[in-house]
């Protein structure tokens, strides 16, 4: 699925109907009018001679609401706004140029999902991609670093090898990254070239001066949903299912959960 990446930009006239990150098939809806107040310093720079509108900078604050009657799911926004020019057209003037209020989001919590998350896919991934999508409104570079993370989670679900094997005498090394991903492309060559492109988005993340740009986690993000829908599209669950009764000759029982550690005693 595209991202539609309108919804993505850094500033907005307009909030978007962004996807609940709740519900996931309702939009949240904004207030018609946001709480917006003008810092300090903005009011003080309009005692300057050459002070313009666009000097104008403020706070906002918000409430979103999930249209989804069933859900209703309540999220709360800020960040910091300010005027710009706009073009608008009338009738008798034609377009003509227009001072509009503009909303730059730096937090929104719980936040939306650049793509829908599936219920299924592995926990560790699920959680290490709402961080991501929470970051991507206040740190680029630390959302690309979740998303690189995300892909760590996934070789781990996969059963990729974290260590070298034992060798007598020596200890086990770790692995990085990057040859997890190439032991990965002998099962899954095309979602390997994928999580490959993921990790160097994020490696590049990680060094100080070389910031991202939100197309860049934009795409990283889209090859991350591409990589797990491959992965875990009901086709292959179904396959693996039939396998493993195949293998049994019968059918096979659920996974046996997990006991808690017991509590220590106080």
């Amino acid at each position: 699925m595209a991202i539609e990446l309108t919804q993505w930009k850094k500033g907005f006239r307009n909030l978007p109907a962004w996807p609940c990150p709740t519900c996931a098939t309702g939009r949240l809806t904004a207030p018609e009018k946001l709480t917006s107040i003008e810092s300090g310093p903005s009011k003080k720079a309009h005692e300057h001679d050459a002070w313009e509108p666009e000097w104008i900078e403020s706070r906002f604050i918000g409430m979103l609401k999930c249209n989804n009657s069933a859900c209703e799911e309540i999220c709360a926004i800020s960040g910091y706004g300010g005027i710009d020019f706009d073009h608008e057209y009338d009738e008798e003037f034609g377009w003509t140029q227009v001072w509009v209020d503009y909303y730059h989001p730096i937090a929104i919590s719980p936040s939306p999902p650049i793509f829908p998350v599936v219920p299924d896919w592995p926990e560790p991934v699920k959680k290490a991609l709402q961080e991501a999508f929470g970051l991507f409104w206040s740190d680029l570079d630390s959302c690309a670093n979740k998303l690189r993370a995300a892909v760590e989670a996934l070789l781990n679900d996969r059963g990729v090898p974290n260590f070298t094997q034992p060798i007598k005498g020596k200890k086990r090394a770790q692995l990085n990254l990057h040859t997890r991903i190439e032991r990965f492309k002998s099962t899954e060559p095309i979602v390997a070239e994928l999580l490959m492109a993921i990790k160097w988005i994020g490696n590049h993340g990680s060094h100080a001066g070389e910031g991202l740009r939100r197309e860049d986690i934009l795409t990283s993000a889209e090859l991350m949903e591409h990589a797990l829908t491959e992965l875990y599209k009901p086709a292959n669950n179904a396959i693996k299912k039939a396998l493993a009764i195949n293998k049994k000759k019968g059918p096979v029982p659920p996974p046996k959960r997990k006991r808690p550690p017991p509590k220590p005693k106080s």
